[in-house]
């Protein structure tokens, strides 16, 4: 766990357990110890704070994870309406989600409570194969829970559906507002232009799939697999912190999660990394015919999310002190090359399934 300021016991902690006793019995015996603020840096949370209080006699503590959430009046915030859903989560097994005491609601604020889990942050490349294959699995039982959902819960979707204009006009989702950041980087004005000319080419390709996307299976989706919200504990891989969290479509946490591998390595490395994601995926998921629609799926988020994280002027500042403008450039090149490696992919699946089909008619005619 990152180093944290602790403050000490007293109204905060007698607060929050006078809450907790409305969603959950505390044990018998206990006092408090102290209270810490966790990291966080979300859109509209107020604070994430562990609490802790000691058992008398066992020397062991009660530990609580509360998460005070901003929101309009009476209405409930995305996040508190995820936690609605959350027991879906309970099965999966491939990475594992801290327990959900409950959610306390007031006017003004979610305070959502949840167990509190000891470990150390992973480093997302190593974690490629038990991410591949846990964003699988929670797909897989997402999209079963959704498809037959009742009528209360499909509104809860609608209201969290990625597609749904707010998300959409958000910055991440539009890279050409950031087209202008790169004047910054050291270039003729001539290669300046030829970038924003294949950028803007690229945004024909993006609507596409952006289109496709929109009327696939539809899934719970993380959407931010930032190396805080990963904790390695005893028994496994737990993902937490759910700020970002929507009914996307298959494929897209595995976009988010690469979107986020892709601008901290180089691409060499990135490349066998996104095989291996890949074909870790495949072999965890149990429907062959998704595999297509995941896969674009897939490429269509991590390339609109990598271009985002690219034309970041701290991006291209940093790239720039380091001298490292090319690399920049690289990764731009790389990027902008997905509709190229998706046709070959494509003409290289047909090709297979030809094979597949003529091998078949011999058989038979044999």
């Amino acid at each position: 766990m990152s180093k944290i300021s602790t403050l000490s016991s007293g109204s905060g902690s007698a607060r929050t357990l006078d809450r907790l006793k409305r969603i959950a019995t505390p044990p018998a015996r206990h006092q408090g110890i102290f209270q810490r603020d966790l990291p966080s840096n979300g859109a509209g949370v107020n604070y994430v704070r562990h609490h802790q209080w000691k058992l008398d006699d066992i020397g062991k503590s009660w530990d609580v994870v509360e998460k005070s959430i901003r929101k309009l009046p009476f209405y409930r915030s995305r996040e508190a309406r995820f936690y609605r859903h959350y027991p879906m989560l309970r099965s999966c097994r491939k990475i594992f989600y801290p327990s959900l005491l409950g959610i306390v609601e007031t006017p003004f604020t979610s305070h959502i409570y949840s167990q509190y889990i000891e470990g150390s942050k992973p480093v997302r490349a190593k974690m490629v194969n038990v991410a591949a294959a846990g964003i699988a699995e929670l797909e897989a039982v997402s999209s079963r829970y959704i498809e037959h959902a009742s009528a209360t819960s499909a509104l809860d979707f609608w209201i969290m559906d990625f597609f749904r204009w707010p998300y959409m006009r958000h910055t991440r989702m539009n890279y050409q507002c950031f087209l202008g950041n790169l004047d910054r980087l050291p270039l003729p004005s001539e290669q300046v232009r030829h970038y924003r000319q294949r950028l803007g080419k690229f945004k024909s390709w993006l609507k596409t799939r952006a289109a496709e996307a929109r009327n696939s299976v539809r899934c719970i989706c993380h959407l931010d697999y930032a190396a805080k919200n990963m904790l390695m504990a005893k028994n496994g891989l737990y993902l937490i912190d759910w700020s970002e969290v929507k009914i996307g479509r298959i494929g897209f946490d595995g976009g988010d999660y690469l979107s986020k591998l892709f601008i901290h390595t180089d691409l060499e490395s990135f490349h066998a990394l996104r095989k291996l994601f890949e074909q870790e995926y495949a072999l965890a998921v149990d429907d062959d015919d998704l595999l297509p629609i995941a896969h674009r799926n897939r490429q269509y988020l991590f390339a609109i999310l990598a271009l985002w994280r690219c034309l970041q002027r701290q991006v291209i500042d940093v790239f720039i002190d380091k001298e490292q403008s090319s690399t920049l450039l690289d990764k731009l090149d790389y990027l902008l090359a997905e509709p190229e490696r998706e046709w070959r992919a494509d003409r290289d699946s047909q090709a297979e399934a030809s094979h597949f089909v003529a091998g078949n008619v011999v058989t038979s005619g044999a």
